[in-house]
């Protein structure tokens, strides 16, 4: 993977962002609803401020924003800085470093309660080592929550039959595509148990993306093996 060619993609595409006005998201009180419900049992008797909270993919600096709100400990991290200067115009106490989970992130183990990642884990070529990277920063029993595009067999069927050139445009961003199975397992592979799943956005069986709260339970396994062509031919 060249990071730097992937971080010049971000920063060129948070460039022509900025002075824009944000992209209307229709999930964003829902994710917001669930996530402060997540954390309430997470927090344990600790006070807000006693929670660190790690907001993988910042971008903007919304949801940043929101976890202040909530009174928690929020550092924000994103791979384009760009999007961090942008993040910091609505945060500017806020502590934001420019990295990618894909790579590593500059942070030393067990520094986090809390990693929220948003519909980001679709973007990654590298998803394992970015989970992996969550589990290390992670304190010991330590909670991932996550969103990211809901793949279901029937939501499957209907964007197969009508509109499979759109979703699966090869120039989108989404180059990964989960049902529950595949991010169950790519969880379980990094060391972590899911607690919570739902769906948000629309109603299943068409919901827009997963909610997940997955906590630590192991430490990842080693990088899962990848189809070899000849396996995959005789699939065919």
């Amino acid at each position: 993977m060249n990071v730097a060619k992937l971080r010049e993609f971000y920063e060129a595409d948070w460039a022509a962002k900025d002075g824009a006005p944000p992209k209307f998201d229709p999930t964003l009180a829902q994710r917001q609803d669930r996530i402060a419900r997540a954390l309430r049992p997470i927090m344990n008797g600790r006070s807000p401020r006693e929670v660190r909270v790690l907001d993988a993919s910042c971008g903007g600096g919304f949801f940043v924003s929101f976890f202040r709100q909530l009174g928690v400990d929020v550092v924000g991290a994103d791979i384009s800085a760009n999007a961090i200067l942008r993040a910091r115009r609505l945060n500017p106490s806020t502590r934001f470093v420019a990295a990618s989970a894909e790579t590593a992130l500059p942070f030393a183990n067990s520094s986090f309660h809390v990693v929220w990642f948003g519909d980001t884990l679709a973007h990654l070529f590298d998803g394992h080592n970015a989970l992996s990277e969550f589990n290390r920063v992670l304190k010991p029993g330590g909670h991932l929550i996550l969103t990211t595009p809901f793949h279901g067999r029937l939501k499957n069927l209907a964007i197969a039959l009508f509109s499979f050139s759109t979703h699966f445009n090869p120039d989108h961003y989404h180059i990964r595509f989960y049902d529950r199975r595949g991010l169950a397992s790519s969880l379980k592979w990094a060391g972590f148990t899911p607690r919570h799943w739902s769906g948000i956005g629309r109603s299943w069986p068409f919901w827009k993306s997963f909610f997940v709260v997955a906590a630590k339970t192991d430490v990842p396994g080693p990088p899962p093996a990848r189809l070899e062509l000849g396996l995959l031919g005789e699939q065919l």
